[in-house]
């Protein structure tokens, strides 16, 4: 196959791709409206009833909260799913400096970080690799990967994050000091829809896989049970 014909199987597959996320967003809002309306009255009813008392108005409160976090459940669901469909989308690339962006994606998420107890720790290429690729879509696969090693640190912990450089291309290696993950969870962890959280939507890690497949890279994961996670993503250098 000659380059051109590449190049052209990329568009259409991006064509392709863009479409999906097009009649996502549609779908998700249309979904989204009348949830959102849902959840409002929600709230409303809480408010109203929020000053009564009896066994029969705690309960009536009690549903009416459960009733708010499944709302809510739905809404991040729906979120989480256009993420997903956008994530295989055209990507516009550009240079950037590989170390400022995981810097500005690990600002974001340190001070949540720190009040759960984890420190960030992080250890840079010098100089920093130059990578072409759509910040924000790499941005998003970043910090869904440490969201996943923030959630895997539930009694705190380190998270530690290191770039390098090697045979043309950037590494990114986002490790956890939490409990690990099985093989089988391993096998499975870059499926859509799974997840190892009771709250989890399991389309985090599948968008990232989406994005780092995207700019031409790969991801792997790397665990033992009890011996902490490694997420490393693979990214051709910038020409």
């Amino acid at each position: 196959m000659t380059g051109s014909d590449h190049t052209s199987r990329q568009k259409t597959a991006g064509r392709k791709a863009n479409g999906i996320a097009l009649i996502a967003g549609k779908l998700i809002h249309e979904i989204k409206n009348p949830l959102n309306g849902i959840y409002m009255n929600l709230q409303l009813l809480d408010e109203e009833w929020r000053d009564e008392t009896g066994a029969k108005q705690e309960r009536l409160k009690k549903k009416i909260s459960l009733l708010k976090n499944e709302a809510h459940h739905l809404r991040d669901i729906l979120d989480d799913f256009l993420r997903f469909a956008r994530s295989s989308a055209i990507v516009e690339k550009a240079p950037h400096d590989m170390n400022e962006v995981v810097d500005e994606t690990i600002d974001f998420v340190r001070p949540e970080a720190m009040s759960r107890g984890i420190r960030v720790l992080t250890t840079y290429a010098s100089p920093s690799p130059r990578i072409e690729i759509d910040k924000n879509l790499f941005k998003q696969s970043l910090l869904n990967i440490l969201l996943n090693a923030q959630d895997a640190l539930e009694g705190g912990g380190d998270i530690i994050v290191k770039t390098f450089t090697e045979a043309g291309h950037a590494f990114l290696d986002v490790s956890d000091t939490g409990p690990g993950l099985t093989a089988d969870e391993q096998d499975k962890i870059f499926a859509p829809f799974y997840s190892t959280k009771s709250t989890g939507s399991g389309l985090g890690l599948a968008s990232a896989r989406n994005i780092t497949e995207a700019h031409g890279g790969e991801i792997s994961v790397q665990s033992n049970p009890g011996r902490g996670t490694n997420f490393r993503i693979k990214i051709p250098l910038a020409r």
